[in-house]
């Protein structure tokens, strides 16, 4: 066996075979979650497209409120968005974006606050 650096070559070798597999497995692993306070907003805005969705095929207006039930199919799988920290969603009527009530501080925001989305998709809370 020939030795470099006082290591024998086979060994290099397997030590560079399993940097190569480390350099291309963990960073497919490792995949950033957005956080809970942006996952909320993202239900949010699931819930208004949803809800413009539903105006425009069933002829709503503003004021005209859907029930869940009535959103359903513009969800994926049918389903509305699931609870992050144990929030709770209001859809309200078209015109008033829906908004989440926190039962518990998260992010920015504390424990009995109502977040919503604005016109531009941006998190703020409901006034």
């Amino acid at each position: 066996m020939k030795k470099v650096f006082g290591l024998s070559v086979d060994f290099i070798l397997v030590l560079l075979l399993l940097g190569i597999f480390v350099v291309v497995a963990i960073p497919g692993r490792i995949r950033e979650r957005p956080s809970p306070l942006n996952r909320i907003f993202n239900n949010l805005r699931a819930i208004e497209s949803a809800k413009e969705q539903w105006a425009l095929e069933h002829k709503k207006n503003p004021g005209d409120t859907p029930r869940v039930s009535d959103l359903a199919p513009y969800f994926r799988n049918n389903q509305p968005p699931s609870a992050i920290v144990k929030e709770k969603y209001e859809i309200n009527p078209l015109g008033i974006p829906a908004a989440a009530r926190l039962y518990r501080k998260v992010g920015r925001y504390q424990a009995g606050s109502v977040i919503t989305v604005n016109a531009k998709g941006e998190g703020q809370l409901a006034e």
